[in-house]
């Protein structure tokens, strides 16, 4: 019994390591193509005649997006699940 036990822990933390590897691939992909999405998307603001300072925060938001997905790439977490403003408890 224990040992059926362990085999099926086995197996999920194989799976649980395949999904984050999955993962972690997925992110560097998307970290590669970041710079050229934001690109694309400042160019069609520059069409749509968006303003300087529109323009700088879409530059701003695809360097934070990248950073993010390079992050996780590399195996940084992310969320809450270490704690964060989605565990405190509400003020009554």
């Amino acid at each position: 019994m224990q040992e059926a036990d362990n085999t099926a822990s086995q197996i999920r933390q194989i799976r649980q390591n395949m999904q984050r590897t999955q993962q972690k691939e997925a992110a560097e992909d998307m970290a590669v193509s970041a710079p050229a999405k934001t690109a694309e998307a400042v160019a069609r603001a520059e069409r749509g005649l968006a303003t300087p300072a529109e323009i700088k925060k879409i530059e701003e938001e695809g360097k934070r997006i990248e950073n993010a997905l390079t992050a996780r790439g590399r195996g940084a977490s992310i969320g809450f699940s270490k704690g964060g403003l989605a565990s405190k408890k509400k003020k009554k």
